[in-house]
């Protein structure tokens, strides 16, 4: 005889308790993918954080170099116009230290940087170079003080216009400057400017600075550059002798009626003399011809010439300008540029753009 035996059926409960501590088959799946999940968003985090700290610090640096750059381009300035400042002599010359001194103002190291004082210049046979210290306003034609017809010689010889054309820009620049509102022959008042698109009035008073030649009527972009190194609206108003470049004073020598091959060998002349050392020291006609006749045996016509160009030269500057620079030390690029012009009489800043 078969027995049979049958198990009795597990409770509810009895399952329960069958199936605790057993976990899922795909928990431990689910945990590391979470984990890496995890790990992948602190790496990113991480890489954000960083990029912006870093960042931040290149910022931080750049502002702090910035911030030397421009500390050392003004300490240029200062130690430029005390350089000037100290000079004694009745007279200024090319041989001036802070005239053109590379030792004194080209990368001169100052702290944690260097700085530089320069302008340009024209030498001979055209040609520009930079200089390093400061150059005399007074080496220019001042827009403020020349007289129309100094101004009519002046654009013919530097900016290459035409007589008429010459001769009617330098009646609208004098009109632009003087108080009134009556136009000279060719010149122009508010009337003419208030009639264009966009009107504007005529300024009647002294040009503030160069960049104003641009709303006179007949100046134009091109002719402004190639006269717009040669101007200036400071100083005495006279072109100092010892300074000025070939350009200025064949353009004064033209102004005072010198014929063309007279001027030129007068400025010749004139530069062989100061190349040689030569330096007038005397504002005094008689003084001034007498010393570049001995030194380059003027011819009769030239003696009268250069007499005659007196009335508007001098031997002494009064106002100076440049550009400093300032560079902080592992930071070339940080630089800081300060374009400049100043009184050495009043020990004043007359004009300050900084870059």
């Amino acid at each position: 005889m078969r027995i049979t035996r049958h198990r009795p059926p597990r409770s509810g409960a009895d399952a329960r308790a069958f199936g605790k501590g057993r976990p899922p088959a795909t928990s431990g799946g689910s945990v590391l993918i979470l984990a890496m999940w995890a790990l992948f968003f602190l790496a990113a985090l991480a890489v954000v954080v960083g990029t912006r700290v870093s960042a931040g610090l290149d910022l931080a640096r750049r502002i702090q170099a910035g911030s030397a750059a421009r500390l050392l381009a003004r300490a240029a300035v200062a130690k430029v116009m005390i350089d000037s400042a100290v000079d004694t002599n009745d007279w200024d010359g090319l041989d001036e230290p802070w005239y053109n001194d590379e030792r004194a103002y080209k990368d001169v190291t100052l702290g944690d940087g260097r700085y530089s004082v320069s302008y340009e210049m024209e030498a001979q046979e055209g040609r520009r170079e930079t200089r390093y210290g400061v150059t005399g306003e007074e080496s220019k034609i001042n827009v403020n003080r020349a007289s129309q017809a100094d101004i009519k010689v002046f654009l013919e010889t530097a900016g290459g216009a035409d007589a008429i054309a010459a001769t009617e820009l330098a009646a609208a620049i004098c009109d632009w400057r003087d108080p009134d509102d009556d136009p000279l022959t060719g010149g122009a008042e508010s009337s003419y400017y208030q009639s264009l698109n966009p009107p504007y009035r005529c300024h009647d008073g002294e040009f503030e600075s160069l960049r104003e030649l641009l709303l006179v009527k007949g100046m134009g972009g091109d002719l402004f550059r190639r006269i717009e190194r040669y101007m200036t609206v400071y100083g005495s108003g006279k072109v100092n002798v010892n300074t000025a470049d070939a350009m200025i004073l064949t353009s004064v020598a033209r102004a005072s009626g010198g014929q063309a091959a007279v001027c030129e060998s007068l400025v010749a002349k004139l530069l062989a003399f100061r190349g040689g050392g030569g330096v007038f020291r005397e504002p005094s006609s008689s003084v001034m011809t007498r010393q570049l006749s001995g030194a380059a045996n003027l011819q009769p016509e030239e003696e009268a010439l250069f007499s005659a160009m007196m009335g508007t030269m001098a031997t002494r500057s009064t106002c100076f300008g440049g550009v400093a620079c300032g560079k902080a030390r592992g930071r070339e690029t940080e630089q800081s540029r300060i374009d400049f012009v100043f009184d050495r009489e009043r020990t004043t800043i007359l004009d300050w753009h900084e870059h």
